[in-house]
């Protein structure tokens, strides 16, 4: 895929959206590798659909639930700051377990000033969401762990096929695809290597790494050498969230608030 780019005024500023990258800048503002956004405002959101999932991944920061966002909630809030955003993502929980995600899609891609980012374990994608999505310049990040026994065990599950199968679907149907990995306590250099490997061979523009967060099941990581590993490969399609990112957060009870 080329690069292609929103660029947007708000509030007086030029902001640019790289939708191949998922990154968000705005003029002025220094761009590096340890983010995804350079802004001095919120210029994104994101939406918390539900708190289901099928997975139970080890370092998870929500806690799983029966609760989900309103559509009305969904729109509302998009209709009301759309002027002032210039990027949407969905998440969860599991956001393709949403019980109005096809609708919610389909709302979104009608958008053609906004980025549009949904984040996913890759087990629940089906054809219908392929064919929303495709051709709407939709960047699906799909989760993987390490290699298929890692991955395995730290998602308790059996999911690796599965997310594999669905990573080269949506590259043959010209879906824009992250790797978002979390750098967890199993994983090893041998894991990472692999992931990078997984990202050469089905052309995924950027493979983030993610450092654990502690909230929910956190557990400490301590892999030191993993971590100079990553700060070693940091580039344009290498990425590890280091800095602070501030976005707008639409929580499934409906609330805003501020995240990072």
């Amino acid at each position: 895929m080329k690069k292609l780019e929103i660029v947007k005024a708000i509030d007086d500023r030029i902001i640019h959206y790289d939708i191949f990258r998922d990154l968000i800048y705005e003029e002025g503002v220094k761009v590096t590798s340890n983010n995804r956004s350079f802004v001095t405002q919120p210029r994104d959101i994101c939406i918390e659909l539900t708190k289901k999932c099928n997975l139970r991944c080890e370092n998870c920061f929500i806690e799983n639930g029966d609760e989900e966002i309103s559509y009305n909630d969904i729109y509302n809030t998009i209709d009301k700051i759309k002027d002032k955003i210039i990027r949407i993502c969905l998440s969860g929980g599991e956001p393709f377990l949403y019980s109005q995600i096809d609708k919610t899609l389909a709302f979104i891609s009608s958008m053609n000033d906004l980025g549009k980012v949904i984040s996913t374990n890759g087990t629940c994608i089906n054809d219908d969401h392929i064919n929303i999505m495709k051709g709407n310049y939709w960047t699906v990040a799909v989760s993987i762990h390490g290699r298929k026994e890692t991955h395995n065990q730290y998602t308790k599950s059996s999911s690796y096929d599965t997310v594999i199968k669905i990573i080269e679907k949506l590259g043959k149907n010209g879906i824009n695809t992250h790797i978002y990995s979390v750098m967890h306590d199993r994983m090893s250099l041998e894991d990472y290597e692999f992931i990078k490997r997984i990202k050469d061979k089905y052309e995924i523009a950027v493979l983030r790494m993610i450092k654990v967060r502690m909230h929910g099941r956190y557990k400490i990581d301590n892999n030191n050498e993993l971590f100079t590993a990553v700060k070693r490969d940091l580039s344009d399609g290498i990425i590890l969230k280091t800095e602070k990112t501030n976005t707008l957060l639409l929580s499934v009870n409906g609330e805003m608030s501020y995240t990072n």
